[in-house]
């Protein structure tokens, strides 16, 4: 009986053991990992910054954008960078829609930025320019190449406050050149707001035209219209030059006036 007591109680012991020691296993990975985890945060956070990477610029040059957060990141280490106050400052710039910054481990800030991109040049009542983008935004004017043949948008302030739907108007017409669709996006040099009864004005470039448009219903139509008329009567060799402006308002009509 004692015998069989005892071989209860190693058996016991035995699968006490076998149920323990993985349980150590476990909290032996569990507390190395932390401590592991401990480290790594520690030294990510000391390492310093070796390089900075710019990429989605296109009219803002690397410079100008390093310029921006220099003394944020001059000297620092990634503890020291306060990754989310440094986007901020970057997307305080008028040409900065968005910015993403992030850094890894070989020392490298990454800056991904989203420009605002300028689709026409406006100008105020003072004659001063500016660009707005497709949501009509103003931004500071800068000459760029890339930007020399945008159409003119005018007559959109009132004194110094832009009217908010005399410029959205023209942003519509703006956009639907944009697409290309109608061959026309760079021979339309000017967009001028006349009135919420009138609607808009256009200038042709080639030849110089100006085109009562009217206002911003059936944009497509219209300027569909104004290319037909455009190619088959004004680009001919046997152009009249008693044209002085067309009116392209009515529907299926374009409208000369001599």
């Amino acid at each position: 009986m004692e015998t069989e007591n005892a071989s209860n109680r190693s058996r016991f012991e035995t699968i006490k053991k076998s149920k323990t020691k993985p349980v150590l296993v476990f909290l032996f990975l569990l507390v190395s990992l932390i401590v592991l985890s401990f480290f790594s945060v520690n030294w990510y956070k000391s390492q310093a910054i070796k390089n900075v990477k710019i990429s989605g610029n296109s009219i803002l040059s690397n410079l100008e954008i390093s310029e921006l957060i220099e003394k944020d990141i001059t000297n620092s280490s990634v503890d020291g960078i306060d990754l989310l106050q440094v986007e901020h400052k970057l997307q305080q710039h008028d040409y900065i829609s968005t910015a993403k910054v992030w850094f890894n481990s070989k020392g490298i800030l990454g800056i991904d930025v989203k420009e605002r991109y300028p689709v026409a040049i406006v100008v105020d009542n003072l004659n001063r320019l500016s660009f707005v983008d497709n949501e009509a935004n103003l931004l500071p004017y800068r000459f760029h190449k890339e930007f020399s043949n945008l159409p003119i948008i005018s007559n959109v302030f009132n004194n110094s406050k832009i009217n908010k739907s005399a410029i959205t108007g023209a942003l519509l017409i703006v956009n639907e050149l944009e697409s290309n669709k109608h061959n026309l996006k760079n021979f339309i040099s000017e967009i001028i707001y006349v009135s919420n009864n009138i609607g808009y004005k256009l200038f042709l470039s080639d030849p110089a035209l100006p085109i009562i448009f009217g206002k911003t219903n059936d944009i497509s139509n219209k300027l569909d219209k104004l290319h037909i008329f455009w190619k088959n009567k004004l680009l001919a060799s046997s152009f009249d030059n008693s044209i002085k402006g067309l009116d392209i308002r009515w529907q299926d009509i374009v409208i000369v006036q001599q």
